[in-house]
């Protein structure tokens, strides 16, 4: 069982400062000077962020950067999609808690095994209950909530945001929207850093998939994925819901490889730390 990490949100309080979930974000063209948007995605009644953040806006139309193909073949080819989910929380996905503007306080003691993330954490204390349902892990500089695949979104329309996922290895640097710098002494610019925006090939045949499948492929194709975390290859992140199985049994018969993805121009300048 994995649950030492979460993605918490005060459903209450966040209405008083976030962006209306009405807020647009660049969608499709289906008529020449006509644009149609999508809704930015909400969860409990807040907003993940405005149209114009890096998560949600669509990248079908940036330049590959110039890099694309050493990084892409460094860690990213030879490894399958996996959706870093399950169908219950006994096995994996990050759980998601909305709590209410009056949710006492609690102190909280960033890290685990003797790790201290207090200079990397929000300061506390925190609105966290007690008895808030988490996931293991740890994240690097980038929020957590607005990368992850729920199936309640999936289920009444397009993904319109970025997915957040990880490779094995990241460079000393970074890009926005991420502000945290990889491990040290990976200076090699053929190594992705954390903020770097992947996005799956034009060409690649989402019609050999249906449903959530089908929808996450697309996701891949006009959001992309956000590069978050050091893990496992293609390792894609989300909530669990029963509801997954039928898209977990396709990409388990039809494989993405990683060397269908890209890498694009980041939307700002790359820090080395």
């Amino acid at each position: 069982m994995r649950r030492t990490r979460q993605a918490l949100l005060p459903a209450a309080l966040c209405l008083a400062f976030a962006a209306p979930t009405s807020a647009p974000a660049a969608e499709v063209d289906p008529v020449p000077g006509m644009v149609v948007r999508a809704a930015v995605h909400a969860v409990g009644g807040c907003a993940l962020f405005p149209a114009d953040n890096p998560w949600n806006r669509r990248i079908d139309s940036r330049p590959v950067w110039r890099r694309s193909s050493a990084i892409v073949a460094g860690q990213a080819a030879g490894a399958e999609l996996h959706l870093d989910l399950g169908t219950t929380e006994d096995y994996y996905g990050i759980p998601v808690n909305v709590v209410d503007e009056d949710q006492p306080l609690l102190p909280l003691a960033f890290g685990v095994d003797g790790e201290d993330y207090a200079d990397e954490s929000d300061r506390g204390p925190v609105f966290v209950p007690a008895d808030a349902a988490i996931e293991g892990g740890s994240a690097a500089g980038l929020p957590i909530l607005p990368g992850l695949l729920d199936y309640d979104e999936v289920a009444v329309g397009p993904i319109t945001h970025a997915l957040r996922f990880t490779l094995p290895t990241a460079r000393h640097a970074y890009t926005w929207p991420a502000r945290h710098c990889g491990p040290s002494g990976n200076t090699s610019a053929d190594l992705p850093t954390y903020g770097m925006r992947f996005r799956l090939k034009a060409s690649f045949p989402a019609r050999r998939y249906t449903g959530a499948a089908r929808r996450i492929v697309v996701a891949m194709k006009r959001y992309g994925l956000v590069y978050a975390d050091q893990g496992s290859a293609m390792y894609v992140t989300g909530t669990a819901d029963p509801r997954w199985s039928d898209a977990l049994d396709q990409f388990r018969a039809r494989p993405l490889e990683g060397r269908a993805l890209e890498v694009v121009e980041p939307f700002r300048r790359i820090v080395r730390c």
